[in-house]
């Protein structure tokens, strides 16, 4: 069975470019993969570097959410022959990148792929993925329309409001998903009164 090494290497914004800079293949055959997620650079030398590392056999694959990637994604720095990209601000790099996997493994053997079925029941019990951003999201529509959201909850006889912004770290999963699953039915009532004219 063909073993791979995996190394990890931690960045902050400000040290992307000496970490990416410094990346070296390891593998005998070249045929490294490299996954840069939640992170971009600024430094076109850092994309050329990038590049060489492709040519000579490397694919590089690079997932973020940030907005600052998201609007800069034609920069010079960014002209990789990527084997794989996903820029959008629509979840965490972390949700795009298990959806990005996720996608890749339609095409794996039948076996594997059970085996990546396996990991997500046993993992995500088939639970969607919330996330911070998920959870940041839903909050700031709550808030945004706490006033429908405190009407509806009046009319309803359910007096209980939303945690405060700063009690979220303390949520369980449980009340994550109460929390959500209460808000994105609020916003599909609001949304099917908007469009009845009501």
């Amino acid at each position: 069975m063909h073993k791979r090494l995996v190394a990890q290497e931690d960045a902050g914004n400000n040290e992307a470019d000496s970490v990416i800079g410094n990346l070296r293949l390891r593998s005998e055959d070249n045929n490294d993969e490299i996954w840069i997620t939640d992170l971009s650079w600024n430094s076109p030398a850092t994309g050329a570097h990038l590049t060489e590392l492709s040519e000579r056999g490397a694919q590089i694959f690079w997932i973020d959410h940030h907005r600052t990637a998201v609007s800069r994604a034609d920069a010079p720095e960014f002209k990789v022959p990527f084997a794989g990209k996903v820029l959008s601000e629509q979840y965490s790099a972390a949700r795009l990148t298990f959806n990005f996997l996720k996608r890749m493994g339609r095409d794996l053997p039948e076996r594997q792929r059970a085996e990546f079925d396996a990991f997500q029941q046993q993992y995500f019990r088939m639970r969607p993925i919330i996330t911070l951003s998920d959870l940041d999201s839903c909050y700031d529509a709550f808030q945004a329309n706490e006033r429908s959201v405190l009407r509806d909850q009046i009319i309803h006889g359910d007096t209980q409001r939303g945690p405060a912004v700063e009690q979220l770290n303390d949520l369980s999963d449980d009340q994550v998903g109460r929390l959500m699953e209460t808000t994105l039915k609020t916003r599909a009532r609001q949304m099917l009164k908007a469009r009845r004219g009501a």
